[in-house]
């Protein structure tokens, strides 16, 4: 039972095919980086024009690279429908319809984030309910319970930003380019040791004017790359420090098996928004630009 999966919740246009044994029949994705980066960040109009742009062409790519017959063989039309960009939402809501009334298939909306939790038993058929989950996504960093489809408690999150808008902030205090199709947030490697004892932290919130301060005081030239390197390191080291340490300290004193998704499958992506589509029956197509993942149904 193929799927189409249809993903526009922020700024990647994406389309994948997934059949419910699990074969990735074929994953396509257009990047606006370019488009944005100029900007300094996701612009919400130019994300939404570019959807209606590319989305077509994305779709015919990703039927001509799973070489399937989308009357013949598709079963079932997918797409999320929330949290995200309101207007990027509709474009592919508007997308998934049209396909669905002309190819005359069901269609299924459902939550962006939990397709994230769900790819895992894509890739894992021995991982079983319930399973811990931690996600980390440009507008949220979550601890689920993650009890079944449909099923997830949220416990635990960040206070203010997530962990992603601050890695986003931090990238811009220090005026690091964007690298190729990737967004702003991706920090540069150095030695973090060296400023670690003075880099003073309490919440994520904080991180962008925790960096800022030790600029101030510590009258570092970010203009001098080196620095730039060092202060970028110490960043991403506070930065997932506690994600990573909470994470290996459950997986060794309480002996929990650690699954992971390829980076591929981490990033949004088609195929995720396809296997969801197999798993779930959500009937209504209504976008939900703000939307808990423990308020799913």
């Amino acid at each position: 039972m193929p799927s189409l999966g249809i993903e526009t919740s922020c700024d990647d246009t994406a389309v994948g095919i997934v059949t419910s044994s699990r074969a990735i029949l074929s994953d396509c994705i257009h990047l606006q980086s370019h488009l944005h980066e100029p900007k300094g960040g996701i612009v919400l109009t130019l994300a939404m024009v570019s959807h209606r742009k590319n989305l077509p062409t994305v779709i015919r790519d990703v039927v001509e690279e799973a070489r399937v017959d989308v009357l013949r063989d598709v079963d079932i039309i997918a797409v999320t429908i929330g949290p995200g960009l309101g207007p990027c939402l509709g474009v592919g809501v508007d997308a998934a319809k049209s396909l669905a009334c002309v190819l005359r298939k069901p269609i299924i909306g459902f939550h962006h984030m939990e397709a994230h939790a769900l790819t895992l038993r894509l890739l894992n058929p021995l991982l079983s309910f319930p399973y811990l989950t931690l996600l980390i996504s440009g507008g949220h960093t979550l601890m689920l319970l993650t009890r079944h489809v449909n099923s997830h408690t949220i416990l635990s999150t960040t206070v203010g930003d997530s962990i992603s808008e601050a890695f986003d902030k931090v990238t811009r205090l220090l005026n690091i380019p964007w690298l190729p199709g990737r967004s702003g947030g991706l920090a540069l490697h150095s030695d973090a040791m060296l400023l670690l004892d003075k880099f003073q932290l309490q919440h994520l919130t904080g991180l962008k004017t925790a960096v800022k301060y030790l600029i101030e005081e510590e009258k570092l030239d970010v203009e001098d790359e080196e620095v730039r390197r060092d202060l970028a390191a110490v960043f991403q080291y506070v930065a997932v420090e506690h994600l990573i340490g909470t994470s290996n300290k459950l997986a060794t004193e309480d002996d929990i098996e650690l699954f992971f998704p390829p980076p591929e499958l981490c990033a949004d992506n088609g195929v995720m928004i396809a296997w969801a589509g197999i798993k779930l029956t959500v009937t209504f197509l209504n976008k939900i630009p703000k939307w808990p993942i423990d308020i799913l149904r």
